[in-house]
């Protein structure tokens, strides 16, 4: 079952990462019910995807002013839209481009038993950056690596 999962900012949290409560990331995953133990979940979150990714936008936007600190600064993971909406479709545009170049990419690669079984093999994990997704994973060699590869094996065989 693959996610696709826009985030938006509320209020404390948009004031924490500095930008507006209109601004939003993407993440992008794969959920194996088969893996989900005790219980599979019907509608899987976030937290529930087997394999997850965080996209990294294109654009440049260094209007972030974070929670204690002077300088405004850009992040790679969270499209600021600005209060005016002035800049949306800018925002849009480069949101469904990630989407395209690297969430439905990595979905892909994911939705297949046998690529998800050589991700946990050798993918570490890793932050989005401009243009590049990040990969939400445990430590090679992790239990709970350890423990998804035993139970996605028999999806394999």
């Amino acid at each position: 079952m693959d996610l696709i999962s826009f985030r938006s900012m509320s209020a404390f949290v948009a004031e924490g990462v500095g930008c507006t409560t209109y601004s939003f990331g993407c993440n992008v995953g794969v959920y194996y019910p088969a893996l989900d133990t005790p219980e599979p979940v019907e509608w899987p979150r976030d937290y529930n995807l087997t394999f997850r990714g965080i996209l990294g936008k294109t654009v440049r936007q260094p209007f972030f002013h974070p929670f204690g600190r002077q300088n405004r600064s850009d992040r790679p993971d969270v499209w600021y839209v600005l209060d005016d909406g002035s800049n949306l479709d800018e925002v849009a545009d480069d949101a469904v481009l990630a989407m395209r170049d690297q969430g439905l990419a990595f979905i892909d690669r994911h939705s297949d038993p046998r690529q998800a079984m050589q991700s946990l093999l050798t993918q570490e994990g890793s932050n989005p950056d401009f243009g590049m997704l990040g990969v939400m994973a445990g430590g090679l060699g992790s239990p709970s690596r350890v423990s998804a590869m035993a139970r996605l094996h028999s999806l394999v065989d």
